[in-house]
């Protein structure tokens, strides 16, 4: 920036110190090893720079007068912002589409008549078709898989009981919490 204002003299060499905390063996530490200046970081500052001029500060006094109490919008509050944004305009734009699920129930056993006799599950097949979630998309459907199932005899081929072993989840450590707080 210095020479693309003429503000650098070319006897004098530009560097670059760079510690992490302010301590005085840090500080001399940093000045015993300069570095050159790295055009990346200063880009990323300069885009910093005008995004703050774009959006924070033309944004913030606009927010400040209609909500109250509104501290900035500054980088971070704009992408976060942004994203709430796109969000709605895609709730809005939904369109809901009608779909039924079909529930089957099967006595066990034919002689008996306990509570506990009935076989519950959801049909996931019909017609040697795989079903998806809108594969019955009215009640008519509906109803015409309800009669020929109704009037269809059904048979359990063979049956197999297996013990399965589960580990409870890991406690959470940031990374995870984030992840699944995301999913959620």
């Amino acid at each position: 920036m210095l020479q693309q204002q003429d503000a650098q003299r070319d006897d004098i060499n530009v560097t670059r110190v760079v510690f992490n905390e302010i301590t005085e063996s840090s500080v001399k530490a940093s000045l015993l090893s300069p570095r050159e200046i790295d055009a990346n970081l200063v880009h990323a500052y300069l885009a910093r720079r005008a995004l703050d001029y774009l959006i924070g500060f033309n944004i913030s006094p606009l927010l400040w007068r209609k909500l109250p109490g509104c501290q900035s919008a500054g980088r971070v509050q704009s992408a976060a912002l942004s994203l709430i944004c796109d969000r709605e305009m895609e709730i809005d734009g939904f369109k809901p589409q009608e779909y039924w699920t079909v529930l089957v129930e099967f006595k066990k056993n034919k002689n008996l008549d306990l509570t506990n006799n009935f076989l519950s599950s959801h049909l996931t097949h019909f017609d040697t078709k795989k079903l998806s979630q809108f594969s019955v998309s009215s009640h008519t459907k509906a109803m015409e898989i309800e009669e020929k199932k109704n009037s269809s005899n059904f048979e359990v081929l063979s049956s197999k009981i297996t013990k399965k072993k589960r580990n409870p989840s890991p406690p959470y450590i940031t990374s995870t919490l984030q992840q699944d707080a995301a999913n959620k």
